[in-house]
């Protein structure tokens, strides 16, 4: 959601990636970005110097199961999935349709 429509972005490599396309907040939390051809999109999680996890596929979420986030201040934290298809209220309106787990998303 971070996102204005026609902001460029760069890859982790700080290569030209494409420009937000669109972005939705609150209600729903996301924003999309068209990618230019020079970018090729790889099934990678950033592991920010720990080395990468590679993406080999999905499945969809169960309570309980076993979920990790990488980022790049905080690093690997992992957790559990505690609810599906909820919602968070913030200052600026709710989101809907998120899934709460017990990995924090804050430093």
């Amino acid at each position: 959601h971070c996102g204005r429509v026609g902001t460029t972005t760069n890859g982790v490599n700080q290569q030209a990636q494409g420009s937000f396309q669109g972005s939705t907040f609150p209600g729903r939390d996301y924003a999309w970005v068209a990618t230019n051809t020079n970018w090729v999109a790889r099934p990678l999680v950033n592991g920010y110097g720990r080395g990468d996890v590679t993406v080999t596929g999905s499945t969809p979420s169960v309570v309980g199961a076993s979920v990790c986030r990488s980022g790049s201040t905080t690093g690997w934290h992992c957790g559990t999935i505690q609810q599906l298809n909820t919602s968070v209220t913030y200052p600026e309106g709710t989101i809907s349709g998120v899934t709460r787990t017990s990995v924090c998303a804050e430093p």
